[in-house]
C-alpha cells in the first residue's frame, strides 16, 4: 500500500486532520493540545488504532494495543467529513477509497 495518508488524527470537533507520515503528525501537533486531550483518537490507515501523548514537550504517537482495528469507525468519521466538504461518497467506496478522496486534505 502506497498510498499518502499515514496517519488520520481525529480532533476533539469532531474533524479528521491528515498527515504524509507519523513524524509530520509528532511536528504539526502541539504536547499542550495533545495533553488537553483535543485529538482523542488517531488512526493508521487501515484502521489501526493509536493514541497521542506527550514527553518531554513533544508529541508521542504509539499504537494503541488495547484496542482493536477500527476501521467501520475510521471509515464513519471519513464519510462524515466528505460530507461536510459536499464529496459524495459512494455506498461501495471502501477505506482506501475514502483515503483516496481525502488526500487534498493533507496538513502535513
Amino acid at each position: 500500500m502506497d498510498d499518502r495518508i499515514k496517519l488520520i488524527v481525529e480532533q476533539a470537533d469532531g474533524w479528521p486532520g491528515f498527515f504524509s507520515s507519523i513524524e509530520a503528525a509528532k511536528s504539526y501537533l502541539e504536547a499542550i493540545d495533545v495533553d488537553d486531550g483535543e485529538f482523542p483518537r488517531a488512526y493508521g490507515p487501515e484502521g489501526e488504532p493509536y493514541r497521542l501523548t506527550s514527553m518531554d514537550g513533544g508529541v508521542v504517537v504509539l499504537e494503541d494495543e488495547g484496542r482493536s482495528k477500527c476501521p467501520t469507525e475510521l471509515e464513519d468519521l471519513l464519510r462524515r467529513y466528505l460530507g461536510h466538504l459536499g464529496e459524495k461518497a459512494a455506498e461501495s467506496d471502501d477505506l482506501r477509497a475514502l483515503l483516496k478522496k481525502c488526500e487534498p486534505s493533507i496538513d502535513y
